[in-house]
């Protein structure tokens, strides 16, 4: 009877350490996403800003090739 009593705490011991292991990793890993998200976020809206600014620097340059094609076919008249 002790030698089960013995096995039994000795599973216990064993089956808590795992456990334990087991929510520390859970524990870090949700961490590691939460800290993840958070930067694929902020690089999101870098990147949106980034187009942004590309897209009105397009529209502007497009006006001005415009503006110079028309200025072009004026003179030529």
């Amino acid at each position: 009877m002790d030698k089960l009593s013995n096995e039994n705490r000795i599973l216990k011991e064993r089956f808590d350490k795992l456990e334990e292991r087991c929510q520390r990793w859970i524990t870090d890993e949700q961490v590691y996403l939460l800290r993840r998200i958070e930067q694929l976020e902020d690089e999101n809206h870098r990147l949106h800003e980034n187009y942004q600014a590309y897209q009105k620097q397009s529209e502007k340059c497009i006006g001005s090739v415009t503006d110079l094609i028309i200025k072009a076919l004026f003179t030529q008249e």
